[in-house]
């Protein structure tokens, strides 16, 4: 077996509220840069360990082929055959090929895979939401505002100055975003003045 990785995921803060969180579950995603490594160089293997507050959540083995990985649950002893993942390229506009998961279960296509319930699948067949799903709709536009400026090399708080122009963002997306994050933020705005007059807590 290969290199071993370790994963810590955060203390999850929906339990009790129904549906599961994305930012709870164990994934595999095609863009970490740790898991192509291997992807691109088919024959190769490695382990994987997730663990939260020192607690280890699970382990799998992960073995890669030309067109597939083959997933093991490594804490199952009583069940090591392995789980095939098909493997997808689809050519990108400029040059290169992008990678992506099937899904063992829908056959859709997934850049993500999340593993619950001891198998990899996608966030739909698992039925996980965003983090921004599960938030109260009034809190929605301010999330997207902050993940506007973030995205710009911006801060979060909304009361500091729009970020400049990155050298990467060309000035038509640029003002596209802005104009965005504007309208959210009147948005978040308007309903945190709602939330006051009304004297609703926070």
């Amino acid at each position: 077996m290969g290199r071993l990785i370790i994963s810590v995921l955060s203390t999850p803060d929906n339990v009790g509220r129904g549906r599961g969180r994305c930012d709870d579950c164990p994934a595999i995603d095609t863009r970490d840069t740790q898991l192509r490594a291997h992807i691109d160089r088919p024959g190769c293997s490695l382990s994987w360990r997730w663990y939260r507050n020192g607690e280890r959540l699970c382990c799998v083995d992960l073995s890669f082929q030309d067109d597939r990985v083959l997933v093991t649950d490594a804490a199952d002893r009583a069940m090591r055959q392995p789980q095939a993942i098909l493997l997808l390229r689809t050519p990108c506009h400029y040059g290169g090929r992008r990678l992506w998961f099937e899904c063992p279960s829908c056959d859709s296509r997934c850049a993500k895979l999340y593993f619950r319930n001891g198998i990899f699948r996608c966030r739909k067949c698992h039925g996980l939401a965003y983090r921004s799903q599960l938030m109260a709709k009034g809190d929605r536009p301010r999330l997207i505002a902050q993940r506007i400026r973030r995205s710009l090399g911006g801060q979060s708080n909304l009361a500091s100055p729009f970020p400049a122009r990155p050298p990467w963002v060309s000035w038509r997306a640029y003002c596209k975003l802005r104009e965005k994050c504007e309208r959210f933020e009147a948005r978040a705005l308007e309903s945190l003045m709602a939330r006051l007059r009304s004297g609703t807590r926070f």
